[in-house]
Formats: C-alpha cells, structure tokens, sequence
C-alpha cells in the first residue's frame, strides 16, 4: 500500500502531487484516537 504510486478506485488514473481528491470515509461508531489527541493537545 505504501510501496505504489496512489491510483484511482474509479478510472485507475494515478493521482499526482496537489491534485484535489474525494475520500470516502466511515464515521466511526465509538470514541477513538482522534478525540485522545484532542485532548492531549489542550
């Protein structure tokens, strides 16, 4: 995954350097890392 050039899903074209991208993305069901480091960082 971190080894390949980022390709996308849809047309397979790959995806270059300050190229604006749409990431679909889970909302996650419980509390998670992301609040934590809110938190730390006060």
């Amino acid at each position: 995954m971190f080894g390949k050039d980022p390709n996308c899903v849809k047309c397979g074209k790959e995806i270059k350097g300050d190229q604006v991208v749409l990431v679909k993305m889970r909302y996650p069901k419980r509390k998670g890392m992301t609040e934590n480091k809110s938190i730390f960082k006060k």
